[in-house]
């Protein structure tokens, strides 16, 4: 038997929300997540969706694991979908 382990990082997106006991309005926040050094990334957004700040702040963080190539994991949600396509 032989393990199979990739040396592209691979990340994983989500969208959620944020929010005191006392408010009723929640923040959006984007979340990425590499599973290869497990660190943990999140920004506050406007809007779910293509964003011209998400989207910067999205490839700095995978810019930042140093690796040439990278994977991004999602959901099939529409907003998220397209901000990563």
């Amino acid at each position: 038997m032989s393990i199979y382990v990739s040396t592209i990082p691979k990340f994983t997106a989500d969208y959620t929300y944020i929010k005191k006991k006392s408010e009723k309005v929640a923040a959006t926040v984007l979340t990425l997540h590499n599973s290869n050094t497990n660190a943990v990334y999140a920004t506050a957004c406007n809007r779910k969706g293509k964003d011209e700040y998400v989207l910067s702040w999205a490839n700095f963080c995978l810019d930042e694991s140093g690796a040439p190539k990278t994977m991004v994991q999602t959901d099939q949600e529409p907003a998220i979908v397209d901000l990563f396509k």
